[in-house]
């Protein structure tokens, strides 16, 4: 059963968080999946990430890419995986009911949005409802993630 992480950011923007994650997955040997909710999101997302300034490389590609199976980062606003990606970041308020195909899932959400809060909760009772494994991350004041629940 896929592990859902829930990301509670306080300190910083999804922008900030998700390529210091994004580096530890790939570290880890995962590819991983990026889905936002416009297509119009991806160009700008894609540019951030190939132009980090710290010491990693997150080489990705998005839309109709026919190199798609070598980036180890997918990005996408469609159902697509055509990166075989075991890992999925949900940005943005994103929704994605069909998880079982991945062993983690990355929910990214701003907690200083209390829009977003709301539906970062009602996702989590949907997930928690279907079974998922569910653990819940929030940023410190110094940016660093703290578990403070299992599921």
């Amino acid at each position: 059963m896929t592990n859902v992480a829930f990301y509670h950011l306080l300190n910083s923007t999804v922008e900030d968080a998700m390529p210091q994650l994004l580096d530890l997955t790939l570290k880890s040997g995962n590819r991983a999946l990026v889905r936002v909710s416009l297509t119009d999101q991806l160009s700008a997302l894609s540019n951030l990430l190939w132009n980090q300034d710290r010491d990693s490389w997150l080489p990705n590609g998005y839309e109709k890419d026919s190199y798609a199976h070598e980036y180890p980062i997918w990005l996408t606003a469609g159902n697509d995986n055509p990166n075989d990606a075991s890992h999925v970041f949900l940005l943005y308020g994103i929704e994605d009911y069909n998880l079982n195909k991945f062993k983690r899932c990355f929910d990214l959400f701003d907690g200083n949005d209390t829009s977003s809060v709301a539906k970062a909760r009602l996702r989590w009772k949907k997930r928690k409802e279907a079974g998922y494994m569910l653990t819940y991350w929030q940023q410190s004041n110094d940016g660093k993630w703290q578990e403070k629940n299992k599921n």
